[in-house]
């Protein structure tokens, strides 16, 4: 799988409001729809170089949705997430605002070797 960056599809996502999950503002759903196992996710402020830690505790097998919680206090609402996959490529979106979304789903599309993300 090659590393493609694709910001539209998760932009467009964006508009739609999700509920506000009670945890902290920015927690979110993460469904993987790529096909591969993602080892690692990170999500740090935008505009920041610190990705923190990875939140993924275990592994995240395709097909599969967990709750990600964020350990960091609650502030600004613009986030970049990173996976990182099993065979060593990665994918990150930026300005993800975590605020105003509940859930994220990522998916690689094998014909245009494309990975995009869709937010509710």
């Amino acid at each position: 799988m090659k590393r493609l960056f694709t910001a539209g599809a998760l932009a467009c996502g964006l508009m739609f409001s999700g509920n506000l999950l009670a945890e902290s503002r920015q927690d979110f759903d993460l469904t993987n729809q790529t096909g591969y196992t993602i080892k690692e996710v990170y999500v740090g402020p935008s505009k920041s170089d610190d990705w923190g830690d990875n939140i993924l505790d275990g592994t995240m097998p395709d097909g599969s949705t967990l709750h990600m919680r964020f350990s960091r206090p609650s502030g600004p609402c613009k986030w970049d997430l990173k996976v990182m996959y099993e065979d060593g490529e990665d994918a990150v979106w930026y300005n993800v605002d975590l605020c105003s979304i509940s859930h994220i789903t990522i998916h690689w599309n094998k014909q245009t070797d494309e990975t995009s993300a869709t937010a509710e």
